[in-house]
C-alpha cells in the first residue's frame, strides 16, 4: 500500500545548517570521551577534570558569548549556606570580576550549574537528584529570609514557586549500560529516584543529557487535566514529569529523525528554560526548537504533588486556562 499521499511535506524538508554544527561537536564529544577513558583508571581525578572542561567549553561556545563559565564551585546565599561542589557553574553577565575566580558564588549570579560525568551510573543520577533537592531547600529559605528583597522579575507568579531560581542539569558524555537498554534504564532510574528524593516540584532535576543516548527534561505543571465522572475538567492539582528526547522518537526517513542530536537537544531546552526566567531568550529558544524540531512532549508517568501554590499564584491561573505547564 502506498503511504506516500499520507506523509505531512514537514516531513521531506533537507536538515538545518544548525543540526550539522550540533553534529560536529557530538563527534568532538565523542571523541573527547574515548581519547579521556583511556587514562581513566591511571589517573581518575584528571580525567573527570578534563571531562568537566570539555561541558564549560560547550557552554562557552554555545551560550551567549555575555555569560562566564567556571569549574569546581559551591553556591553560596545571602544566609551564608552553601551549595555541595558544584562541576561547571553559569554565571550572569554582571558578575563582578574580582569574585569570578572565587569558589563560593553568589547565588543571585547564577543562572545554571552542572554535575558532569564521564561515564553515568546510577549512583551518578542518585547524587545529582539529591543535590537538586539540596539547592533547592537552600535558594528557598534564602528566598524566604525576612526582608530579603530578591524576587525573580516575572509576570507568572507561578512559574517561581514550582522552579529553582537557577536551572540545575546533570551532562555525561556516555554511560555504564547496555546499549538497547540505556534509554529505558536511565528513565527508570530518573524517575524512581525522583519519586523518591523529591518533596516539592521546585527538587525536581531540570535536565539530565547523556550525550551518547538522549535528553530528560523536566516539565511541570500548575493545573492538572483528567475525567471525573466521564467529563474532561480541570484540576488545581500540581504535577511533574520528564520527557526524554531521543531519535527513536521519530520515523527514520523524516527530517525530524535526521536532525535530532543530544547536543541540539540540550541547547534548545537550556535556552527554553532560561527564556522563562528572561524574555530575551526566547528568540534563541524558538530558533533552536525550530531549526532542530525539538519536540516538546510529556513523560508517560506523572508525579501528582496536590496544591503547593500559594493562594496569590493559585488566583493568578485563568479558570478558563485548561493547563498551565512549563517544559
Amino acid at each position: 500500500m502506498d503511504m506516500s499521499e499520507d506523509r505531512h511535506p514537514e516531513w521531506d524538508e533537507p536538515t538545518h545548517d544548525l543540526v550539522d554544527f550540533m553534529q560536529q561537536v557530538l563527534v568532538e564529544l565523542q571523541s573527547e570521551y574515548s581519547r579521556i577513558r583511556g587514562r581513566t583508571l591511571e589517573d581518575p581525578g584528571t580525567a573527570g577534570d578534563e571531562g568537566e572542561e570539555n561541558w564549560a567549553d560547550l557552554l562557552r561556545a554555545w551560550l551567549p558569548a555575555t555569560f562566564h563559565v567556571v569549574t569546581k564551585g559551591r553556591i553560596l546565599t545571602a544566609r551564608g549556606e552553601a551549595s555541595p561542589q558544584i562541576d561547571v557553574l553559569v554565571l550572569h553577565p554582571d558578575y563582578p570580576a574580582k569574585l569570578r575566580s572565587k569558589k563560593h558564588y553568589m547565588s543571585s549570579g547564577v543562572i545554571a550549574a552542572f554535575e558532569c560525568k564521564n561515564t553515568l551510573r546510577r549512583s551518578g543520577i542518585s547524587q545529582a537528584v539529591k543535590n537538586s533537592k539540596l539547592i533547592a531547600e537552600i535558594l528557598h529559605r534564602e528566598r524566604n529570609t525576612k526582608g530579603y528583597w530578591r524576587q525573580p522579575i516575572l509576570p507568572d507568579l507561578v512559574y517561581p514557586e514550582l522552579h529553582k531560581p537557577l536551572l540545575y542539569g546533570l551532562l555525561a558524555h556516555s554511560h555504564e549500560w547496555e546499549t538497547g537498554s540505556a534509554i529505558d534504564t536511565i528513565s527508570a532510574s530518573i524517575t524512581d529516584l525522583d519519586q523518591e528524593i523529591s518533596e516539592h516540584p521546585r527538587e525536581v532535576i531540570d535536565l539530565v543529557c547523556v550525550a551518547d543516548v538522549a535528553v530528560w527534561s523536566a516539565g511541570r505543571c500548575a493545573t492538572h487535566l483528567a475525567f471525573d465522572n466521564g467529563v474532561l475538567q480541570m484540576l488545581e492539582t500540581c504535577t511533574s514529569t520528564f520527557s526524554c528526547l531521543h531519535a527513536g522518537m521519530w520515523k527514520e526517513d523524516t527530517v525530524y529523525y535526521k536532525s535530532f542530536n543530544t547536543i541540539g537537544a540540550l541547547l534548545s531546552r537550556i535556552y527554553e528554560k532560561l527564556s522563562k526566567m528572561d524574555e530575551k531568550f526566547l528568540m534563541f529558544s524558538n530558533y533552536f526548537s525550530l531549526a532542530i524540531k525539538d519536540s516538546q512532549s510529556g513523560g508517560d508517568t506523572f508525579k501528582v504533588w496536590g496544591d503547593v501554590l500559594s493562594p496569590e499564584a493559585r488566583k493568578s491561573i485563568n479558570p478558563t486556562e485548561m493547563m498551565r505547564c512549563y517544559w
